[in-house]
């Protein structure tokens, strides 16, 4: 077993065979089916590097929520070594361990007995798409679902469906965003509560922890809140959405409670917080960012109204939004929304 995959840390966790015994995790398992499945798809043999590197990942996506103690179906562990195949780019190999665990009669996990699987979400996510198949996705939820799964388990097994398929066909990178939006609003909705005004509880939750710079309280916030429009996060490509879910949305304990208009609201105002004429000078540089007409090269920009940010290149970013011969400092429109 190699170092590292068997930590002290792992011994805890139990595994639900599907006849019902309990067993101790090992990582170690993960690993050996890793390499049978690569010896039956491809020709030259994989190092193992590359098999220790998908098991941690299929590891950490196991161990990924906070509970040691409980008790972790083998369907689960199934689906997250697929999910490590398919991230990992093997999509031969994923789809070969998909064949396996049919062929043998190993079905993806049980069925949903807690909570019905809430279908609008995925016929929404679904809306408008061509090229898609809405009972291939209800399809591929269902069997990534486990007796008593929560509406949290709902949410990502219809975004890791969504991801599944899109490893065979394009057309399904709106809707994994679109699904994985929806997993966003549900965390940002358990962290704040219900509000009438989405924008000023964010706003005011940031400050509260430390995360945003109260200077921002300055705006006339009605008037900048009215300016956003979240239909916008519907337009993401799956990559984009994914970069900001992952390194740049504000989150507390885990979870994510900043939407990407949001994001780009706080980052124009941020931008034209000196200036006099802030609100319309914000609002005109959020119109900018949401419509990624303009998005900024540096990465470092995303924490702009964040407490502590200082702006040495706010000021150059404000002439380059005013300035277009310098477009070619920016990226191409529709960057984010694209593959």
């Amino acid at each position: 077993m190699p170092a590292g995959l068997s930590a002290s840390s792992l011994h805890r966790y139990r595994v639900l065979r599907r006849n019902g015994s309990i067993c101790r995790f090992d990582p170690g398992k993960i690993l050996r089916a890793l390499s049978r499945v690569f010896e039956l798809v491809e020709t030259a043999p994989v190092s193992a590097e590359v098999l220790v590197r998908l098991t941690e990942r299929a590891v950490a996506g196991i161990t990924r929520r906070p509970q040691p103690d409980r008790l972790i179906p083998v369907e689960e562990i199934q689906d997250q070594v697929e999910l490590a195949l398919t991230r990992a780019g093997h999509f031969r190999v994923a789809q070969a361990y998909l064949v396996h665990r049919e062929e043998h009669g190993l079905p993806r996990q049980g069925v949903l007995e807690t909570a019905p699987l809430d279908e609008s979400s995925i016929r929404s996510a679904c809306e408008d798409v061509d090229g898609v198949d809405e009972l291939a996705l209800l399809r591929e939820t269902r069997r990534r679902l486990h007796q008593g799964a929560c509406l949290d388990d709902q949410l990502l097994a219809q975004v890791e469906a969504a991801r599944w398929l899109l490893a065979t066909n394009g057309s399904y990178s709106l809707v994994a965003a679109r699904l994985l939006l929806e997993k966003l609003s549900k965390e940002a909705h358990d962290v704040l509560g219900c509000s009438s005004n989405y924008f000023i509880s964010y706003l005011t939750k940031g400050i509260k922890l430390g995360a945003l710079d109260p200077a921002l309280l300055r705006f006339n916030v009605q008037q900048i809140s009215s300016a956003i429009r979240y239909e916008l996060d519907r337009e993401f490509h799956y990559s984009g959405l994914q970069m900001l879910y992952e390194h740049y949305l504000l989150r507390q304990d885990g979870l994510r409670f900043e939407l990407p208009q949001a994001l780009f609201m706080r980052v124009a105002m941020s931008l034209a917080l000196n200036l006099e004429d802030r609100e319309d000078r914000a609002i005109a540089y959020y119109q900018m960012l949401s419509g990624l007409d303009f998005t900024a090269p540096n990465t470092a920009l995303f924490a702009a109204g964040t407490r502590g940010w200082r702006t040495a290149g706010a000021d150059e970013l404000s002439i380059l939004l005013h300035n277009q011969r310098y477009t070619q400092n920016f990226l191409v429109k529709r960057k984010l929304l694209d593959i």
